[in-house]
């Protein structure tokens, strides 16, 4: 399943209202260790609006509104509002258990590390412990 969601900045420019938007592949933008200002540039990008234009010094002043979450992204949505530190936190994990999965099953024969609580734990302890070392 992937994980997207709809990226709206709202402002006035010239007298008119704009409410440019476009849709992010969160999955995408965790990968490529992108911020919150990236987004900024996605809708900008999207709308045809000019990196070095006025229109779009109102739009990165704006506030960014965020929409239609899909996937595990609706855990971090709420009041039009994204936590994107947490769902990248939550997507690390993801990626870690799956690994830990893969590795109980071809090591251990173990299908499902969720019936063998305290070996997923003991497995998520020392891929965390090789994860500091690798830090230092």
């Amino acid at each position: 399943m992937s994980n997207s969601i709809i990226a709206t900045i709202p402002f006035d420019y010239k007298g008119v209202h704009h409410t440019p938007s476009t849709t992010i592949d969160l999955d995408e933008f965790v990968r490529s260790k992108k911020g919150l200002d990236n987004i900024y540039s996605a809708v900008a990008d999207q709308n045809q609006i000019g990196l070095y234009s006025y229109e779009h010094e109102v739009l990165i002043s704006s506030n960014i509104i965020f929409s239609q979450p899909e996937g595990i992204a609706v855990n971090f949505f709420k009041d039009n509002d994204f936590d994107l530190e947490q769902f990248r936190l939550a997507c690390h994990e993801q990626e870690r258990l799956y690994s830990l999965q893969s590795i109980a099953k071809e090591h251990l024969q173990i299908d499902d590390l969720e019936q063998n609580l305290p070996l997923k734990r003991a497995l998520l302890e020392a891929c965390k412990y090789g994860e500091s070392l690798s830090l230092k």
